[in-house]
Protein backbone atom coordinates (compact mmCIF):
# COMPACT_ATOMS: atom_id res chain seq x y z
CA UNK A 1 0.00 0.00 0.00
CA UNK A 2 1.50 3.47 -1.44
CA UNK A 3 0.61 6.10 1.67
CA UNK A 4 1.27 10.21 1.61
CA UNK A 5 4.14 11.46 3.36
CA UNK A 6 1.51 13.95 4.06
CA UNK A 7 -1.02 11.76 5.74
CA UNK A 8 1.58 10.94 8.41
CA UNK A 9 2.28 14.32 9.04
CA UNK A 10 1.87 15.42 13.10
CA UNK A 11 3.53 17.74 14.83
CA UNK A 12 7.21 17.29 14.75
CA UNK A 13 8.84 16.64 17.90
CA UNK A 14 11.99 18.50 18.81
CA UNK A 15 14.38 15.88 17.52
CA UNK A 16 12.40 14.76 14.04
CA UNK A 17 13.55 14.13 10.64
CA UNK A 18 12.86 16.54 8.31
CA UNK A 19 12.64 15.43 4.81
CA UNK A 20 12.23 17.39 1.45
CA UNK A 21 11.54 14.95 -1.18
CA UNK A 22 11.13 16.10 -4.79
CA UNK A 23 9.90 14.35 -8.10
CA UNK A 24 10.91 16.04 -11.47
CA UNK A 25 9.65 13.33 -13.66
CA UNK A 26 6.36 12.95 -15.38
CA UNK A 27 4.91 10.01 -13.01
CA UNK A 28 4.39 9.52 -9.47
CA UNK A 29 7.06 7.93 -7.63
CA UNK A 30 6.90 6.08 -4.36
CA UNK A 31 10.72 6.42 -2.01
CA UNK A 32 11.85 4.62 0.88
CA UNK A 33 13.82 5.81 3.57
CA UNK A 34 16.10 4.77 6.60
CA UNK A 35 17.04 7.32 8.84
CA UNK A 36 19.74 7.55 11.51
CA UNK A 37 18.21 6.46 14.89
CA UNK A 38 19.41 6.87 18.07
CA UNK A 39 20.55 4.05 18.89
CA UNK A 40 23.20 3.97 16.01
CA UNK A 41 20.83 1.62 13.81
CA UNK A 42 18.76 2.91 11.05
CA UNK A 43 14.79 2.94 11.17
CA UNK A 44 12.94 2.56 7.91
CA UNK A 45 9.85 4.00 6.41
CA UNK A 46 8.08 4.26 3.39
CA UNK A 47 6.16 4.34 1.02
CA UNK A 48 5.87 7.75 0.19
CA UNK A 49 4.24 8.67 -2.85
CA UNK A 50 5.16 12.33 -4.61
CA UNK A 51 3.37 13.75 -7.32
CA UNK A 52 4.39 14.39 -10.80
CA UNK A 53 7.07 17.80 -10.73
CA UNK A 54 6.04 18.42 -6.81
CA UNK A 55 7.55 18.14 -3.71
CA UNK A 56 6.50 16.93 -0.09
CA UNK A 57 8.11 18.66 3.03
CA UNK A 58 7.44 16.64 6.03
CA UNK A 59 9.20 14.70 9.04
CA UNK A 60 9.94 10.99 9.94
CA UNK A 61 10.50 10.43 13.26
CA UNK A 62 13.35 10.99 15.69
CA UNK A 63 16.59 10.76 14.58
CA UNK A 64 20.23 12.05 14.51
CA UNK A 65 22.55 13.17 11.70
CA UNK A 66 24.85 11.42 9.66
CA UNK A 67 23.81 9.46 6.81
CA UNK A 68 20.11 8.44 5.42
CA UNK A 69 19.43 6.18 2.90
CA UNK A 70 16.63 6.73 -0.01
CA UNK A 71 15.16 4.59 -2.13
CA UNK A 72 13.08 5.69 -4.92
CA UNK A 73 10.95 3.88 -7.65
CA UNK A 74 8.60 4.27 -10.45
CA UNK A 75 7.68 1.20 -12.25
CA UNK A 76 10.72 -0.27 -13.79
CA UNK A 77 12.72 2.75 -12.73
CA UNK A 78 14.62 3.04 -9.73
CA UNK A 79 17.46 5.92 -8.41
CA UNK A 80 20.34 4.59 -6.26
CA UNK A 81 23.59 5.87 -7.56
CA UNK A 82 26.77 4.43 -7.56
CA UNK A 83 27.61 4.12 -4.26
CA UNK A 84 23.94 2.31 -3.52
CA UNK A 85 23.79 0.46 -0.10
CA UNK A 86 21.53 -2.41 -0.09
CA UNK A 87 18.43 -3.12 2.40
CA UNK A 88 15.57 -5.14 2.54
CA UNK A 89 12.75 -3.81 1.53
CA UNK A 90 8.44 -4.41 1.85
CA UNK A 91 6.10 -4.66 -0.45
CA UNK A 92 3.91 -2.51 1.26
CA UNK A 93 3.67 0.46 4.19
CA UNK A 94 6.60 0.34 6.75
CA UNK A 95 7.83 1.99 9.84
CA UNK A 96 10.47 -0.06 11.73
CA UNK A 97 14.00 -1.31 12.00
CA UNK A 98 16.00 -1.50 8.50
CA UNK A 99 17.09 -5.09 7.81
CA UNK A 100 19.85 -6.27 5.64
CA UNK A 101 20.06 -9.58 3.35
CA UNK A 102 18.93 -11.93 3.29
CA UNK A 103 15.44 -10.90 3.16
CA UNK A 104 12.26 -12.18 4.68
CA UNK A 105 9.16 -13.44 3.26
CA UNK A 106 7.63 -10.61 1.41
CA UNK A 107 10.54 -8.28 1.38
CA UNK A 108 12.71 -8.13 -1.38
CA UNK A 109 16.56 -6.74 -1.74
CA UNK A 110 16.71 -3.02 -3.07
CA UNK A 111 19.24 -0.40 -3.53
CA UNK A 112 19.28 2.73 -1.42
CA UNK A 113 21.16 5.96 -2.17
CA UNK A 114 23.02 7.10 0.29
CA UNK A 115 22.22 10.85 1.72
CA UNK A 116 24.06 13.17 3.89
CA UNK A 117 21.66 14.49 6.11
CA UNK A 118 21.82 18.58 6.85
CA UNK A 119 20.09 20.74 8.97
CA UNK A 120 16.97 22.91 9.08
CA UNK A 121 15.53 24.83 11.75
CA UNK A 122 18.22 22.95 14.18
CA UNK A 123 16.72 19.36 13.25
CA UNK A 124 18.37 16.90 10.42
CA UNK A 125 16.94 17.45 7.22
CA UNK A 126 17.35 15.18 4.19
CA UNK A 127 16.73 16.58 0.92
CA UNK A 128 16.64 14.33 -2.32
CA UNK A 129 15.18 14.73 -5.99
CA UNK A 130 14.94 12.94 -8.28
CA UNK A 131 14.79 13.44 -12.03
CA UNK A 132 14.30 11.06 -15.73
CA UNK A 133 18.23 12.65 -16.59
CA UNK A 134 19.44 10.53 -13.16
CA UNK A 135 18.42 7.39 -15.01
CA UNK A 136 20.62 5.55 -17.43
CA UNK A 137 20.36 7.25 -20.97
CA UNK A 138 18.23 4.54 -22.64
CA UNK A 139 15.95 4.26 -19.12
CA UNK A 140 15.68 8.22 -19.06
CA UNK A 141 14.43 7.94 -22.51
CA UNK A 142 11.82 5.98 -21.30
CA UNK A 143 11.02 8.00 -18.46
CA UNK A 144 10.88 10.93 -19.89
CA UNK A 145 7.59 9.45 -22.18
CA UNK A 146 5.52 9.90 -19.18
CA UNK A 147 3.48 6.74 -19.53
CA UNK A 148 1.76 5.72 -16.36
CA UNK A 149 0.25 2.70 -14.65
CA UNK A 150 -3.04 2.34 -12.43
CA UNK A 151 -1.13 3.19 -9.48
CA UNK A 152 -0.07 6.92 -11.10
CA UNK A 153 3.77 5.57 -11.27
CA UNK A 154 5.65 4.62 -14.43
CA UNK A 155 4.07 2.04 -16.58
CA UNK A 156 6.25 -1.39 -16.18
CA UNK A 157 8.73 -2.06 -18.96
CA UNK A 158 8.78 -5.64 -20.27
CA UNK A 159 12.22 -7.21 -20.57
CA UNK A 160 13.61 -10.26 -23.27
CA UNK A 161 16.59 -11.75 -21.93
CA UNK A 162 18.37 -14.69 -23.92
CA UNK A 163 20.79 -17.58 -21.72
CA UNK A 164 23.30 -19.25 -24.33
CA UNK A 165 24.04 -22.48 -22.67
CA UNK A 166 25.55 -24.24 -26.18
CA UNK A 167 29.22 -24.77 -26.19
CA UNK A 168 29.44 -22.60 -29.57
CA UNK A 169 27.68 -18.65 -29.62
CA UNK A 170 24.52 -17.91 -31.13
CA UNK A 171 23.24 -14.60 -32.34
CA UNK A 172 20.02 -13.22 -32.20
CA UNK A 173 17.13 -10.74 -33.98
CA UNK A 174 14.30 -9.84 -32.22
CA UNK A 175 11.08 -7.45 -32.80
CA UNK A 176 7.86 -6.14 -30.79
CA UNK A 177 5.33 -3.34 -30.65
CA UNK A 178 6.15 -0.49 -29.82
CA UNK A 179 3.45 2.00 -29.11
CA UNK A 180 1.20 3.36 -32.26
CA UNK A 181 -0.83 0.98 -33.89
CA UNK A 182 1.46 -0.53 -36.37
CA UNK A 183 4.26 0.43 -35.12
CA UNK A 184 7.08 -2.37 -34.56
CA UNK A 185 10.85 -2.40 -34.07
CA UNK A 186 13.26 -5.49 -35.52
CA UNK A 187 16.82 -5.14 -34.22
CA UNK A 188 19.70 -7.64 -34.49
CA UNK A 189 21.87 -9.03 -34.53
CA UNK A 190 23.69 -9.47 -31.36
CA UNK A 191 25.68 -12.27 -30.89
CA UNK A 192 26.19 -14.34 -27.13
CA UNK A 193 28.93 -16.43 -26.05
CA UNK A 194 28.74 -19.78 -24.77
CA UNK A 195 27.58 -19.54 -21.26
CA UNK A 196 26.45 -15.90 -21.10
CA UNK A 197 22.96 -14.20 -20.80
CA UNK A 198 21.98 -10.68 -22.41
CA UNK A 199 19.11 -8.31 -21.98
CA UNK A 200 17.63 -8.12 -25.71
CA UNK A 201 14.47 -6.02 -25.19
CA UNK A 202 13.37 -3.15 -22.87
CA UNK A 203 10.67 -1.37 -23.29
CA UNK A 204 7.01 -0.46 -22.35
CA UNK A 205 4.92 -3.54 -23.42
CA UNK A 206 2.80 -3.06 -26.09
CA UNK A 207 0.52 -5.72 -27.00
CA UNK A 208 0.77 -9.43 -25.41
CA UNK A 209 4.33 -10.62 -26.75
CA UNK A 210 7.88 -10.63 -28.52
CA UNK A 211 9.53 -12.14 -31.27
CA UNK A 212 12.72 -14.00 -31.07
CA UNK A 213 14.94 -15.26 -33.90
CA UNK A 214 18.32 -17.44 -32.49
CA UNK A 215 21.06 -18.39 -35.02
CA UNK A 216 24.19 -20.61 -34.57
CA UNK A 217 27.34 -19.35 -36.36
CA UNK A 218 26.70 -22.60 -38.54
CA UNK A 219 24.01 -21.17 -40.26
CA UNK A 220 21.51 -23.48 -38.33
CA UNK A 221 18.57 -22.14 -37.30
CA UNK A 222 16.35 -22.43 -33.98
CA UNK A 223 12.75 -23.58 -34.15
CA UNK A 224 12.48 -22.65 -38.08
CA UNK A 225 9.01 -23.61 -38.03
CA UNK A 226 7.76 -21.19 -36.53
CA UNK A 227 5.43 -18.82 -38.63
CA UNK A 228 5.81 -14.95 -37.70
CA UNK A 229 7.96 -13.44 -40.77
CA UNK A 230 10.16 -10.28 -40.39
CA UNK A 231 12.81 -8.81 -42.80
CA UNK A 232 16.19 -8.14 -42.41
CA UNK A 233 19.13 -6.47 -43.50
CA UNK A 234 21.40 -8.84 -45.68
CA UNK A 235 24.76 -10.02 -43.63
CA UNK A 236 24.65 -10.32 -39.74
CA UNK A 237 25.69 -7.10 -39.04
CA UNK A 238 23.91 -4.62 -36.20
CA UNK A 239 20.59 -3.28 -37.24
CA UNK A 240 17.28 -1.79 -36.30
CA UNK A 241 14.58 -1.28 -38.52
CA UNK A 242 10.88 0.15 -38.29
CA UNK A 243 8.49 -2.75 -39.55
CA UNK A 244 4.76 -3.69 -40.38
CA UNK A 245 3.92 -6.55 -37.60
CA UNK A 246 5.10 -10.44 -37.76
CA UNK A 247 3.59 -10.99 -41.54
CA UNK A 248 6.40 -9.65 -43.37
CA UNK A 249 6.54 -10.89 -46.79
CA UNK A 250 7.16 -8.10 -49.34
CA UNK A 251 10.49 -7.02 -47.89
CA UNK A 252 12.01 -3.66 -49.07
CA UNK A 253 15.20 -3.61 -50.90
CA UNK A 254 17.19 -2.78 -47.55
CA UNK A 255 16.36 -5.74 -45.28
CA UNK A 256 15.29 -8.20 -48.57
CA UNK A 257 15.38 -11.21 -46.20
CA UNK A 258 12.06 -12.64 -44.71
CA UNK A 259 13.23 -14.49 -41.59
CA UNK A 260 11.26 -16.94 -39.32
CA UNK A 261 10.89 -15.33 -35.40
CA UNK A 262 9.17 -17.48 -32.22
CA UNK A 263 7.00 -15.78 -30.41
CA UNK A 264 7.65 -15.47 -26.84
CA UNK A 265 3.90 -14.48 -25.20
CA UNK A 266 3.92 -12.83 -21.77
CA UNK A 267 1.32 -13.95 -19.27
CA UNK A 268 -1.17 -11.41 -16.93
CA UNK A 269 1.16 -9.80 -14.49
CA UNK A 270 4.83 -10.81 -16.16
CA UNK A 271 7.29 -8.41 -17.61
CA UNK A 272 10.31 -10.17 -17.34
CA UNK A 273 11.35 -13.49 -19.69
CA UNK A 274 14.47 -15.17 -20.09
CA UNK A 275 14.35 -17.78 -22.87
CA UNK A 276 17.06 -20.57 -22.47
CA UNK A 277 19.36 -22.38 -25.55
CA UNK A 278 20.80 -25.29 -24.22
CA UNK A 279 23.48 -27.88 -26.66
CA UNK A 280 19.96 -30.15 -27.20
CA UNK A 281 18.23 -27.42 -29.25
Amino acid sequence: MLVSLAALLIQSAPADTLVTLCNETPAGVAFSMARPAGDGGRIQRGWFTVAPGGCLDGAIGQGRAGEALVHARSGSFEWAGADAQVLCIPAGSHDGPAASPPCADGSREAAFAPVRTGTRHGRPHVAYTVACSDLEAGDARLCAQGRTGPDGLAAPLRELSVCNHDAAPLRFAWAGETGAPGAWRVEGWRTTAPGSCERLWRDFAYGPALYLRAERESGRVEADHDPALFCTPEGRGAFVRDAAGPDETACPEDAPASARFRQVRYRAGLDRLTVDFGGSN
